[in-house]
């Protein structure tokens, strides 16, 4: 949980950032650059920073509509800031993802769409639980770094670092492994 966003202050509604290119974990910042229709209609609704968001990933390709019903049902409260028009109409925003929820039900207004969300309970978990399962992360990804160029060798360099929390362990190996969303 993010210190910025209490259970108390968490709201029943957000508007939808539907994304398929990347996932953002909690913790986790990222540029992204945004060409849906959704959710430049949702920028135009929202045009205050910064913007609290339901992040959530929904299949398709690029250029496939999004079908409210499809969207995944964990995303990411996210916090949408300093966001960049581009040409062609693109926007480039950075995200900041601050905390997981569930989306509980989705619906259209005036263009973009809105979650109706519910706090996920995580449960943490520490390193020590978790050695042998972190071990052998580590050991695939050291073997994987020097067979597959999109992983680089820092990564389990990285991942060693950043082993105290395993929860945080888990998002960092999969921000930094460069897997598809659709993986």
């Amino acid at each position: 949980m993010t210190p910025n966003i209490s259970d108390s202050e968490l709201p029943e509604t957000l508007p939808v950032m539907p994304i398929r290119s990347t996932i953002v974990f909690p913790a986790g910042v990222i540029a992204v650059q945004v060409g849906m229709a959704v959710t430049l209609e949702m920028f135009a609704a929202y045009p205050e920073d910064p913007l609290l968001v339901a992040l959530v990933t929904a299949p398709g390709g690029p250029d496939e509509p999004i079908d409210p019903r499809k969207l995944r049902k964990i995303g990411v409260l996210a916090r949408v800031s300093d966001r960049l028009n581009l040409p062609g109409g693109s926007v480039q925003a950075t995200v900041h993802g601050l905390r997981r929820i569930r989306i509980t039900d989705v619906s259209e207004q005036d263009g973009h769409l809105i979650a109706s969300i519910r706090r996920v309970r995580e449960i943490g978990v520490n390193a020590e639980e978790n050695e042998d399962h972190i071990a052998r992360i580590l050991v695939t990804l050291e073997a994987l770094a020097d067979e597959v160029e999109r992983v680089s060798r820092e990564v389990p360099r990285i991942l060693r670092m950043n082993v105290a929390d395993a929860s945080r362990f888990a998002d960092l190996v999969a921000t930094l492994t460069n897997f598809s969303a659709a993986s």
